[in-house]
């Protein structure tokens, strides 16, 4: 029997063309040579320690948890680290989720209402958009760190009745700029806005035990709700938020990301426990690592015609502007030994194509000035 083909066929193939015709066509493939891509920020995947852990954890515990945390997958290594979260983060209560994304959707979905206003920055990871849509409330979305804009947003709704949420990472992802959280703060003081940050970029790699830029800025405690993910700095999978005990009851008895899902494998808790013991005296990499971003952003703005935006972390953007150019770039960089990626709109705002650098504390100085000096000769030619 031949299958005639389908209207539905024919629109995703004639939409994956247009992708290629404007280099925006993503295909998968596994990179090799000095990896810039990820966000292994100090090489725990690859540490001996955890390594050693993985392997005892896959003798004793629990591979699967065979159910939600509600009906019978909940288990001691789950409390165990929950316990362990509370105390790094010096926070009521910790509560653990599968992926940052599953955690981002189920804390705004669960604690943001129909009713209520949100403030979001306009670079917010996708998880967040989708977790703010899935609410239905209005929404603003100011301009990316501009405070000025947000405050005039705020001051729209000054008289409103509705609870104000105001979501931000500390962060960004593709341009690794950090966020000034005492003037947010003052402005959520100021309009009695409720604060929530995802901390994804900064767990691990800011602050004096790795706790993320609120340790840092001594702001901890501050945020209604803050969303640590697992698979970056720490090296495993997963994600965990830090609140009130009140927030957490909450979640528990009403989050559908929490509630309606097989619980991470109890071996796994195990696994991010002994992560946060490992990252919490790193304090030698951290600086390492931000003196090696801060080498080579110097070095690119200086030698290059491409910008590294407001780059303050580990993760260094190098602004192309064209799609095509950008996709050239990195290319070259992979063939020269170097895993890069060319990152494309609508990941980025539209002209600011980039080569997005994920340094890690695994890479040698050498290797960046490389990197740098290959960059170097494709401007000068």
């Amino acid at each position: 029997m031949v299958l005639l083909k389908s209207s539905f066929f024919t629109r995703i193939e004639t939409e994956l063309d247009d992708l290629k015709q404007v280099s925006r066509f993503r295909s998968l493939f596994t990179g090799s040579g000095i990896i810039l891509s990820g966000n292994d920020y100090l090489n725990l995947s690859h540490h001996p320690s955890l390594r050693k852990k993985a392997i005892e954890l896959a003798k004793t515990a629990d591979l699967a948890s065979t159910g939600s945390r509600l009906l019978g997958g909940n288990h001691p290594l789950h409390e165990e680290l929950e316990s362990l979260v509370s105390s790094w983060k010096k926070s009521e209560s910790a509560l653990l989720f599968n992926s940052g994304y599953d955690a981002n959707m189920g804390v705004i979905q669960t604690l943001i209402r129909k009713e209520d206003i949100v403030f979001s920055d306009k670079l917010n990871h996708a998880c967040i958009i989708d977790g703010i849509r899935g609410t239905g409330a209005v929404t603003e979305r100011f301009n990316h760190q501009d405070f000025t804009d947000l405050e005039r947003r705020l001051k729209k709704h000054e008289f409103s009745k509705a609870e104000k949420f105001i979501i931000v990472e500390s962060v960004y992802s593709m341009d690794g700029d950090i966020t000034d959280f005492p003037s947010l703060v003052q402005l959520c003081e100021k309009y009695n806005a409720h604060l929530i940050v995802d901390e994804a970029h900064g767990t691990g790699v800011i602050g004096q035990t790795g706790a993320g830029v609120l340790e840092r800025d001594g702001l901890m405690n501050y945020p209604l709700a803050t969303i640590h993910t697992c698979g970056k700095a720490l090296g495993t999978f997963g994600a965990f938020v830090s609140c009130q005990k009140s927030v957490r009851d909450y979640l528990v008895n009403k989050c559908r990301n929490f509630i309606f899902t097989t619980a991470l494998p109890p071996w796994q808790a195990g696994l991010i426990a002994e992560a946060i013991r490992l990252v919490q005296p790193m304090t030698a990499e951290r600086d390492y690592l931000m003196k090696l971003s801060a080498d080579f952003r110097k070095r690119v703005t200086e030698k290059t015609k491409w910008s590294t935006g407001n780059s303050k972390t580990m993760i260094v953007p190098v602004i192309i502007g064209e799609d095509s150019e950008a996709v050239k770039i990195a290319s070259f960089c992979r063939d020269a030994g170097f895993d890069v990626r060319a990152v494309r709109p609508p990941t980025v705002p539209e002209g600011t194509s980039r080569l997005r650098l994920s340094f890690h504390a695994g890479i040698q100085v050498t290797d960046m000035e490389k990197l740098a000096e290959l960059l170097t000769k494709m401007v000068n030619g």
